[in-house]
């Protein structure tokens, strides 16, 4: 209408005013795409009307509109060019050291957009200096809207920074801000506070204060907004990983469903929307953690897909990215480390197509870091250390070379879990003690943290590994003391769970069976009413194994084998009855061991050639493998007991020279000495007495250099 009444090429200032009324309606509807075409011929009508280098507040507002549509779009990069913009015109306009609410508004987008680039640090800086400037405009000690916004704007910056005392502090002075304003009346101000300090607690650890915040912003939004809302559907769905993250995935279910379900009643039931994928990658990390991989699955296909509905099939995008690297970290949990390796490569790769090849970003550290998990997990210790000391340096350059951050002390943990499985134990519990050092330092040093009790379980481990089990069990009572304390001292929680596993295997190693018994048996009964009592779960199983072998060692091998062989079908359960998995894997040598010891000497040859076959199936038919060699050892133990020497001989022979190609032709290896022991006996029982005294002399002389070796270490 405007422009029939002004005429169609004419440029007149309520033209513009329609044309930016009209892109912030397209911003709404979520096409940013259309909104900057309405924003661009705004500014360049505002442009013709002014002059085309005058500088004047319209312009700058057009600015700003177009920065807002690029960060919709994703474009952080054009964002924060147009932000510049409009900063350098609006400082230019009412002086370089004014305090104005537009300098402001143009500072706090700043901080945003560059915030959107993962540069924290440059964020908090501008945030900060609009939470200065309008302290100045409206007054120190003054309570205005503005200076509320701009405390959880800073609060919000520490939060990514990993300072979350700061960030909590900050949100705890806008929320109150905000109630004072509004006069505690249901306000989108204080349901937005409310639902930032979940977040800040949320990362603190603190998942029950996260969880009480959140319910607080949704009931208010709901009063406010009604059921299908953008940000009711928001609050839903973070109550949903607030339940996930205290471990109560049924309830956390619940919520994102509800979340999913509005999401599609908003956007429409089959329109691909970010919200929707994000909901669907929720859901799927949900039944995951549930135990069910099959309804997980589905999940994060159809947001992957979404995802490349939305951003476009051939684009790299953040939010595919993402989708990726959580397929990654579901692969490699649920023990499919190839696939895990190749999701997190192709996130890898997007993420610097994204940023930038040699550019330094969180993401990019994020994906180098699972990678090496997911390459340890795969037994390329050499990738994995790689790749984790690329992400420890990356985090180290972002964050700053003496800080104590959570990206950091990540890095530090997962380099401490690879050491570990390379086995340099000593080098694992140096990684871990530093990672403990920093989350302490982060978190607090005597705050209970998820965090910080990993740390403490990890370095009880590295102590199991290196010998001292009393050590170890010192460590893992921290960590169950303290995860009660994070989740509740009778809560079922599968991090307290899992403490009560571990202890159960250091009292094992310490030869106390009754009492690993004890801790197993609670871990057992604590998983089953987290998953279900007839539910197929990773954890359940882990600990029916054990309680087979620890139920064996004491000698009661035929309710060894009930428990091995609840095991046994949970996993194939799980993986796929003719799947090759190292959780089936390890069972099937179990249940060998068990039915030798049992006597049942046909049975246990049986099982250990299934697990033979099976394990060159994953690591490779012509692959030197330490649980390779292991087998050979227990195949030639078991065939020795039927009486078929010359077999026993050549599994023997086998072992041996597969631990030479493993650790050196030439090195004093304490496994190398275990096999020609076993060679020394089998040659023996074969009835040669010369090579069985020339193989006994090797493994004791071998064994004689591995002492001297570690005390000389030591």
């Amino acid at each position: 209408m405007k422009q029939s009444v002004y005429g169609e090429n004419t440029a007149h200032p309520e033209i513009c005013v329609s044309l930016c009324n009209l892109g912030a309606a397209w911003v709404k509807l979520g096409d940013p795409g259309k909104a900057i075409k309405y924003f661009e011929q705004s500014l360049t009508m505002q442009r013709s009307i002014h002059g085309e280098d005058t500088k004047h507040p319209d312009i700058a507002v057009s600015l700003g509109s177009l920065g807002g549509a690029f960060k919709e779009l994703g474009d952080h990069r054009k964002a924060i060019t147009f932000h510049e913009q409009a900063l350098q015109m609006r400082r230019s306009i009412y002086g370089e050291d004014t305090a104005h609410p537009n300098i402001a508004v143009s500072l706090q987008n700043l901080g945003a957009a560059w915030g959107d680039l993962n540069d924290h640090r440059k964020s908090l800086s501008y945030f900060q200096q609009s939470l200065k400037m309008r302290k100045t405009i409206y007054g120190e000690n003054t309570v205005h809207p503005d200076i509320a916004g701009a405390l959880g704007d800073v609060g919000h910056a520490w939060t990514k920074l990993g300072d979350y005392r700061k960030a909590i502090s900050h949100g705890e002075q806008a929320l109150q801000m905000g109630r004072i304003i509004h006069s505690d009346t249901p306000h989108p101000d204080i349901a937005s506070s409310l639902h930032s300090l979940g977040d800040a607690w949320k990362d603190l650890g603190d998942h029950r204060k996260a969880v009480s915040c959140y319910e607080q912003s949704l009931q208010m939004r709901r009063t406010i907004y009604g059921e299908d809302d953008p940000l009711t559907a928001e609050s839903l769905y973070n109550l949903g990983v607030a339940w996930s993250d205290l471990g109560d995935q049924r309830k956390a279910i619940g919520y994102l469903e509800q979340a999913l379900q509005m999401r599609r009643s908003i956007h429409g039931e089959n329109t691909p929307h970010p919200d929707i994928a994000l909901s669907l990658s929720s859901m799927g990390t949900a039944w995951y953690k549930l135990g069910d991989n099959k309804e997980a699955r589905p999940y994060f296909a159809q947001s992957l897909e979404m995802y490349r509905s939305v951003h476009g099939d051939n684009t790299a995008h953040t939010d595919i990215a993402r989708v990726l690297n959580d397929l990654g970290i579901t692969s490699n949990n649920v023990g499919d480390h190839r696939k895990a390796v190749s999701y997190h490569q192709q996130a890898l790769q997007m993420r610097r197509s994204i940023h930038g090849e040699g550019t330094e970003h969180l993401d990019i550290a994020a994906s180098l870091l699972n990678l090496g998990a997911a390459w340890a997990g795969l037994g390329d210790h050499e990738k994995a250390i790689s790749h984790l000391e690329q992400s420890l340096q990356m985090h180290r350059s972002i964050h700053g070379e003496d800080t104590a951050h959570p990206d950091i002390a990540d890095s530090l943990h997962n380099l401490g879990l690879a050491w570990s499985k390379i086995g340099d134990h000593r080098k694992a519990a140096s990684y871990h003690e530093q990672s403990l050092q920093m989350r302490r330092r982060t978190f607090g040093e005597n705050t209970a943290h998820p965090k910080t009790a990993e740390s403490i379980v990890s370095l009880g481990q590295s102590w199991s590994n290196l010998g001292d089990h009393r050590k170890a069990v010192g460590f893992y009572k921290q960590a169950l003391q303290m995860r009660r304390g994070v989740y509740g001292e009778d809560a079922p929680h599968p991090d307290i769970a899992s403490s009560l596993n571990s202890l159960g295997a250091a009292w094992h190693d310490l030869g106390d069976y009754r009492k690993a018994i004890r801790y197993y048996e609670q871990s057992l009964q604590m998983r089953r009413n987290i998953y279900g009592k007839d539910t197929a779960h990773t954890d359940i199983a882990i600990s029916l194994s054990n309680l087979g072998i620890v139920w064996s060692d004491l000698g009661d091998h035929r309710k060894a084998i009930g428990y091995h062989e609840q095991a046994l079908q949970m996993r194939r359960s799980l993986h796929g009855k003719n799947t090759a998995h190292l959780d089936i894997v390890g069972t099937l040598g179990s249940l060998g061991t068990a039915w030798r010891k049992l006597g049942d000497y046909r049975k246990a040859v049986g099982y250990y050639e299934q697990s033979l076959k099976m394990r060159r199936s994953i690591h490779g038919e012509d692959t030197a493998h330490p649980k390779i060699a292991a087998t050979f050892d227990n195949l030639g133990a078991a065939w020795s007991q039927l009486g078929h020497h010359r077999k026993a001989v050549s599994y023997a022979e086998q072992a041996l020279q597969m631990r030479k190609t493993l650790y050196g032709e030439n090195t004093a290896h304490p496994h190398i000495a275990n096999s020609l022991g076993n060679l020394s006996v089998a040659w023996r029982n074969l009835g040669d007495q010369r090579k069985g005294l020339m193989y006994y002399e090797l493994a004791l002389q071998m064994k004689r250099e591995c002492e001297r070796n570690k005390n000389s270490t030591s």
